[in-house]
C-alpha cells in the first residue's frame, strides 16, 4: 500500500505512529518534521508481511521550456549547446526518474509552438509530467 503525505500536514513521527504495525518493536529515530519543501511516500507491505515501512523522500523539480527543447532538438553544431543537449538527455534518462517533475501551462503553451514536428516531440515528452496551475497574482 502506498500513501502520500505532506510535511505541512502533520509531524513525521505522528505519521509513523499510524503506519507501523503492532508487531514493530519501535519506530526508527527520525526528525520531528520533514523539510517544508519535501513530500514523502510511505510504502507499506501487505499486512501479512512483517517489515517496517520504507520512507522515500521525493524532491520536486520544475521543468522549463529549454529542458524540453534541448531534449528533442537535433544535435547542435555549437559545442556549448551540443554539450547542454547531451547533459539534458543524460539527466532525463538517468536522473529524472528520481524526482517529481512538474511544469506549468505556460511551458505547455511554449513547447506547443514552433516547428510542428518538434512541437509534437516536446509535447510527447511532457505528457507524463504534472502541470501546475498558473497563479494570477
Amino acid at each position: 500500500m502506498i500513501r502520500e503525505c505532506s510535511a505541512q500536514e502533520k509531524p513525521f513521527s505522528h505519521l509513523l505512529d499510524n503506519t507501523f504495525a503492532p508487531h514493530s518493536p519501535a519506530a526508527p529515530a527520525v526528525p520531528p518534521y520533514l523539510p517544508p519543501s519535501s513530500s514523502c511516500l510511505l510504502i507499506l507491505p501487505p499486512p501479512s508481511i512483517k517489515v517496517d515501512a520504507t520512507i522515500v523522500l521525493v524532491e520536486t523539480v520544475y521543468i522549463e521550456t529549454t529542458i524540453l527543447s534541448y531534449l528533442v532538438s537535433r544535435p547542435s553544431r555549437d559545442i556549448i549547446v551540443a554539450a547542454r543537449q547531451e547533459i539534458t538527455r543524460d539527466w532525463w534518462e538517468f536522473s529524472m526518474p528520481s524526482f517529481d517533475c512538474v511544469l506549468s501551462q505556460v511551458v505547455l503553451d511554449e513547447i506547443s509552438a514552433g516547428d510542428p514536428a518538434y512541437a509534437v516531440k516536446r509535447m510527447d515528452r511532457a505528457s507524463n509530467l504534472s502541470a501546475l496551475a498558473v497563479n494570477q497574482s
